[in-house]
């Protein structure tokens, strides 16, 4: 039994040690160098490869390159770098043996094809937009309310009129209200009165909003923007149109009265509107009676003149006077709010050519404003035992 075991073990070391031998005697080497054949430097990297096998290697610093386990016959060793003619050779491999190849390559102009870089403007449409027709729908007496159906945008109530837009957690100077083109600011301290508060609803024929920095295409510091078209501003094609509306608002007893008109004689265009709103204090569900009251009157008047088939030359203005403002909880109430805007624009555009379009705006707005405690729990420290006032009441303005 010893005897078979001892047998079998010599005959397995047998069989790998002729294994590897078999294998050298039916395989060789190609080593060699690859040089320039002008200057007779060798040349790095470059790729050497044997055409009828899956075989190669790349030279090193020195231009030298070697290739094992190459069977024995004749093949096809090619050699490829760039900048260079490929230069192939016939060589005969021997069973373990090393076949020394020197091989050469010549330099060559390579034609190649021209990087083009393209820069695009990047997509600055809306990512929030709403339509005349939605707009005309929701019959909002407060034009921040419309926002509240765009996603990730929502609006803040400052006052009893004008809620503040808040657009993914941004909110006041964060966010620019454009109002035909122009920025629009609030009037009071503390953004007290929006700028959406500024803009008749009635008169807004679409609201877009853009998100995140391509809001700077709008204007500068914005990180949103909130852009409010009002009608009137596209030349209107018919001479006369116009309109009329008055509501009323149980819910906050508010009274609003709204007209607009528009038409074009001609070259020449024009649009109007005007607004006046009031509002009165209002009893909550538990019975609570909820300060709201306001007055707001404002005007906004436009006259053009197509200077071209391509172009046209505009003039904006617009004025608007909030009075008695209640702010519950606050330290102030309103006196008024005041803001007159005025702009001048020129604008051309086509369809077709080098040049498609062209704004340009120069603008103005001014805003004053009063504030007073009268009404609040500071004034009524300033009174004594008989009601006479002792300190006179707070005015800002």
């Amino acid at each position: 039994m010893d005897r078979y075991v001892t047998s079998s073990l010599v005959s397995l070391i047998a069989i790998f040690l002729i294994i590897p031998s078999a294998a050298a005697q039916s395989t060789g080497t190609v080593a060699g160098r690859v040089t320039d054949a002008e200057s007779g430097a060798p040349l790095p990297g470059v790729n050497v490869v044997l055409a009828d096998r899956d075989r190669g290697a790349a030279t090193d610093p020195e231009g030298r390159f070697r290739v094992t386990e190459v069977p024995v016959g004749t093949h096809q060793v090619t050699a490829r770098f760039v900048g260079y003619q490929s230069t192939t050779r016939t060589v005969r491999v021997s069973a373990g043996s090393t076949t020394t190849l020197e091989m050469t390559l010549a330099p060559e102009a390579v034609d190649m094809t021209g990087i083009q870089v393209t820069a695009l403007r990047p997509n600055v449409q809306p990512s929030g937009e709403l339509t005349s027709e939605q707009i005309r729908k929701a019959e909002v007496a407060d034009p921040g309310a419309l926002l509240r159906d765009l996603p990730g945008i929502n609006s803040v109530r400052r006052g009893p009129m004008g809620l503040d837009p808040n657009v993914r957690g941004l909110s006041e100077t964060e966010v620019g209200v454009y109002i035909g083109g122009m920025r629009t600011f609030p009037a009071g301290p503390a953004r007290m009165d929006s700028p959406m508060s500024h803009v008749d609803p009635s008169t807004i024929s679409s609201i877009d909003v853009v998100k995140g920095p391509y809001a700077l295409t709008r204007g500068p510091g914005n990180m949103s923007a909130i852009e409010v078209t009002q009608r009137g501003e596209d030349p209107p094609r018919t001479p006369l149109t116009g309109s009329l509306r008055t509501g009323f608002d149980s819910n906050r007893e508010s009274v609003e009265t709204t007209g607009f008109v528009m038409g074009r004689q001609g070259k020449w265009f024009y649009s109007a509107n005007g607004a006046w709103r009031t509002g009165d204090d209002y009893e909550a569900g538990n019975g609570e009676s909820i300060p709201s009251d306001f007055t707001s009157g404002e005007g906004r008047g436009r006259v053009g003149v197509e200077l071209s088939p391509h172009s046209t030359l505009s003039l904006t203005g617009s004025y608007q006077d909030q009075r008695d403002i209640d702010y519950p909880g606050r330290l102030l109430n309103a006196e008024f709010f005041e803001t007159g805007m005025g702009q001048l624009k020129y604008e051309f555009a086509r369809d077709a050519g080098t040049l498609r379009s062209v704004t340009v705006r120069t603008s103005a707005q001014q805003t004053l404003h009063g504030m007073t405690n009268e009404g609040k729990p500071t004034f009524e420290a300033g009174r004594d035992e008989d009601g006479n006032i002792v300190r006179p009441p707070l005015r800002i303005g």
